[in-house]
């Protein structure tokens, strides 16, 4: 038996042997695994790290530009408002101007328009002027008892036709230069523009 106890421990001993060796090599690429590992561990550490940053700049950068649009729609609309209020004013404060000025006004655009013939309607405030107005200019018209809802001028009727020289509608017609007028006197800063 001592033959075979002597292969037997021989290939027990290769086999220790062998073990020891795969154990070693196994134990080595496990370390190169946990390496690589932590490695690939730290670059997506980075690269996350990196792309965090970038998309938080990108979400203040929106947000910024958000901001500012909100900021100039916010403003646009006061100064929208602002003019709205303005033009409003002035055509209120039509019932303001002195007597004497209208009156003449009134006869110079009546005399310019007049043909014979014709009704004219005035608002409440204009009613009595307009009586004055019309037998000192001898203007072949008569004035329409209805009082009209407007805050100054009047209105023709010719035959079918309604010639429109109310305040109101001269407003109206001149919209745009009326806006641009406010806007320039109001928003116009020299020397100091802030891009709105």
């Amino acid at each position: 038996m001592n033959g075979l106890d002597a292969i037997k421990d021989r290939i027990l001993s290769d086999a220790r042997a062998k073990a020891e060796e795969i154990n070693i090599k196994t134990t080595k690429e496990v370390e190169n695994i946990r390496i690589k590992a932590l490695s690939e561990v730290s670059e997506l550490r980075e690269k996350s790290s990196m792309l965090v940053r970038k998309e938080s700049q990108n979400i203040q950068n929106r947000v910024k530009s958000l901001a500012i649009m909100e900021d100039r729609k916010i403003f646009l609309a006061a100064k929208q408002r602002l003019i709205e209020e303005i033009i409003e004013q002035s055509v209120l404060s039509f019932k303001n101007i002195a007597p004497t000025q209208k009156n003449e006004l009134y006869t110079r655009m009546l005399n310019e328009n007049i043909l014979g013939g014709e009704i004219v309607q005035f608002n409440n405030t204009d009613q009595e002027m307009a009586k004055e107005v019309l037998l000192s200019a001898s203007l072949p018209v008569s004035i329409n008892p209805v009082k009209g809802a407007f805050a100054g001028g009047f209105i023709i009727e010719r035959e079918n036709i309604e010639i429109n020289m109310t305040i109101d509608m001269i407003a109206r017609q001149y919209r745009s230069e009326l806006v641009s007028t406010a806007s320039s006197s109001l928003f116009e800063i020299k020397g100091n523009n802030d891009g709105r």
